[in-house]
């Protein structure tokens, strides 16, 4: 049975920075996913939004009409409880914001390892080919297909590569400009305009990258079967063991210079505004190049480009790439264009402006890749202890509600209990004092409407009563008097003080 039978550990060291998207419907939109603020972008999570006491309904609205300014408003005094993560803003744009495939349980970027393969697909097209420029390209002639069951690069195997952290890049497209056999370097601004000279902003989008320097390890499995050699001997011109791992870094070594050239040679023809930089950064990725394929360099993922990802066999001068001609039925270019003309440039915060997507690759020392799995080991108990004491917590703050849950229930019903009990105890003092009022004299109960004061309004309603003796209003009178509220003499139209004192001498003269 043939199986995959040669395991590398790989070194990944990013080059320049790195994008592999996470598709369309994951990139982060202003206003929705995201919100700007002094600078730096505040990457939203709905639970937490939730969790921190606001009501998503609420911002439907703001979310509907991707009302940033709104969002933040609204938001504002939580925003780092409610974000995910927080990032500087390298520049402004217009564009939604080009995520990085993330490993969906750490959450952490990853270079798939189908990333890799395809990365190396291209180059080993390129080397197949052999300087052959095919008029109908069938690449099954070349690799076979799964369906045939002699796809060849099933014996070519890459892991994922796991990473700790990402940064957002500003990119700009670096364009021609001109007509005829005049056409001169530059950036673009809008889908007709390009510039020679540099500005951040304008027709630019922001990618979420790995910056250079960051480091990852990988597996590469490889096979040297007899199967995998005849299919080679038989399609690919005696092209026999490419597939050593030493034999594949050459080749993609070999690869790689040759790209790199023709993109400097582009750069020098066409020169612009930093182009010079662009120039330096390939010239520094170049010269890590070793001449002992002891490690190679690659190029993969957003910014490719059109010559990369194919495998770059087409044109030996990216200066001559062929014109697009009338009716061809890509209409953003015009007939009579340079073909396969643009560049994604990034352009980063140092002034550094680099083609994307370069990487190295290196195969561990035994010693390195034991030190690794010994760091691995303690990395994954740590994670594994962090993830018990998560869980711990989790369950701590669960019977920490649960309790509380069953004390508010309790509290609740003693409360509802208390206020039952005290409805009742209402109910029945409100009777007991109905039944002894029912038991006074009309006098006494009119003489205990006055224990709070005398006003003209309750006068009033004892000179209506007709059930009331002589004796309560004499009583009433003396009370007016000793309060010195007592007065007969003056006009009763003038004063309504002296008009009730006149009704209540009459009651008691009557």
């Amino acid at each position: 049975m043939n199986t995959i039978n040669n395991k590398h550990h790989i070194e990944i060291t990013v080059l320049s920075p790195l994008a592999i998207g996470a598709g369309a419907e994951k990139d982060w939109v202003k206003g929705i996913d995201f919100i700007e603020k002094d600078g730096e972008l505040y990457l939203l999570n709905l639970k937490k939004l939730v969790d921190n006491g606001i009501d998503p309904a609420h911002l439907i609205n703001y979310f509907k009409n991707k009302d940033s300014a709104g969002l933040l408003r609204k938001i504002e005094g939580k925003l780092k409880f409610v974000s995910d993560r927080v990032m500087m803003l390298p520049a402004k744009s217009e564009n939604d914001i080009k995520s990085f495939i993330k490993n969906e349980l750490s959450g952490n970027p990853i270079i798939p390892g189908s990333s890799l393969k395809g990365a190396v697909r291209s180059v080993i097209l390129d080397y197949l080919l052999n300087g052959n420029k095919p008029h109908h390209l069938s690449e099954k002639e070349y690799f076979g297909n799964s369906k045939d069951g002699d796809d060849l690069m099933r014996f070519i195997k890459f892991s994922d590569a796991e990473f700790e952290k990402t940064a957002l890049i500003n990119t700009k497209i670096f364009n021609l400009k001109g007509s005829g056999d005049n056409w001169q370097g530059g950036w673009k601004y809008s889908g007709n305009q390009t510039n020679s000279n540099f500005q951040p902003n304008g027709f630019n989008t922001l990618y979420e990258c790995i910056l250079p320097n960051e480091k990852s390890v990988g597996l590469m499995m490889l096979s040297d079967s007899d199967l995998f050699n005849d299919k080679i001997e038989r399609y690919r011109n005696n092209k026999k063991n490419f597939l050593e791992i030493t034999k594949l870094f050459a080749i993609i070594n070999k690869h790689t210079i040759k790209y790199i050239d023709k993109e400097i040679s582009f750069f020098e023809t066409y020169s612009a505004s930093n182009t010079v930089r662009i120039i330096e950064s390939l010239n520094k990725i170049k010269n890590q190049i070793p001449s002992d394929s002891s490690s190679c360099i690659l190029k993969m993922s957003a910014g490719s480009g059109f010559h990369s990802i194919t495998g770059d066999w087409q044109f030996e001068d990216y200066k001559n790439t062929g014109q697009w001609e009338t009716g061809d039925r890509n209409r953003t270019h015009h007939a009579g264009a340079p073909k396969y003309k643009s560049r994604k440039i990034a352009c980063q915060i140092n002034d550094t402006f680099s083609l994307m997507g370069f990487v190295k690759l290196r195969v561990m020392t035994d010693e390195e890749v034991s030190l690794y799995e010994q760091n691995l080991a303690i990395k994954k108990a740590k994670q594994n202890k962090d993830r018990r004491k998560i869980a711990e917590e989790r369950q701590m703050i669960q019977k920490e509600k649960a309790r509380a849950e069953v004390e508010r229930l309790a509290t609740e019903k003693a409360e509802k209990e208390r206020l039952a009990k005290e409805k009742i105890e209402l109910e029945a003092a409100r009777k007991a004092e109905e039944e002894r009022l029912a038991n006074l004299l009309p006098d006494d109960r009119e003489k205990e409407k006055y224990q709070n004061g005398i006003t003209g309004e309750l006068i009033n309603d004892s000179l209506q009563n007709s059930e009331l003796t002589k004796e309560f209003f004499q009583w009433l009178k003396e009370k007016l008097i000793s309060e010195k509220s007592w007065k007969t003499d003056g006009d009763p139209k003038k004063n309504k003080s002296i008009k009730r004192c006149q009704y209540i001498e009459q009651k008691i003269t009557q």
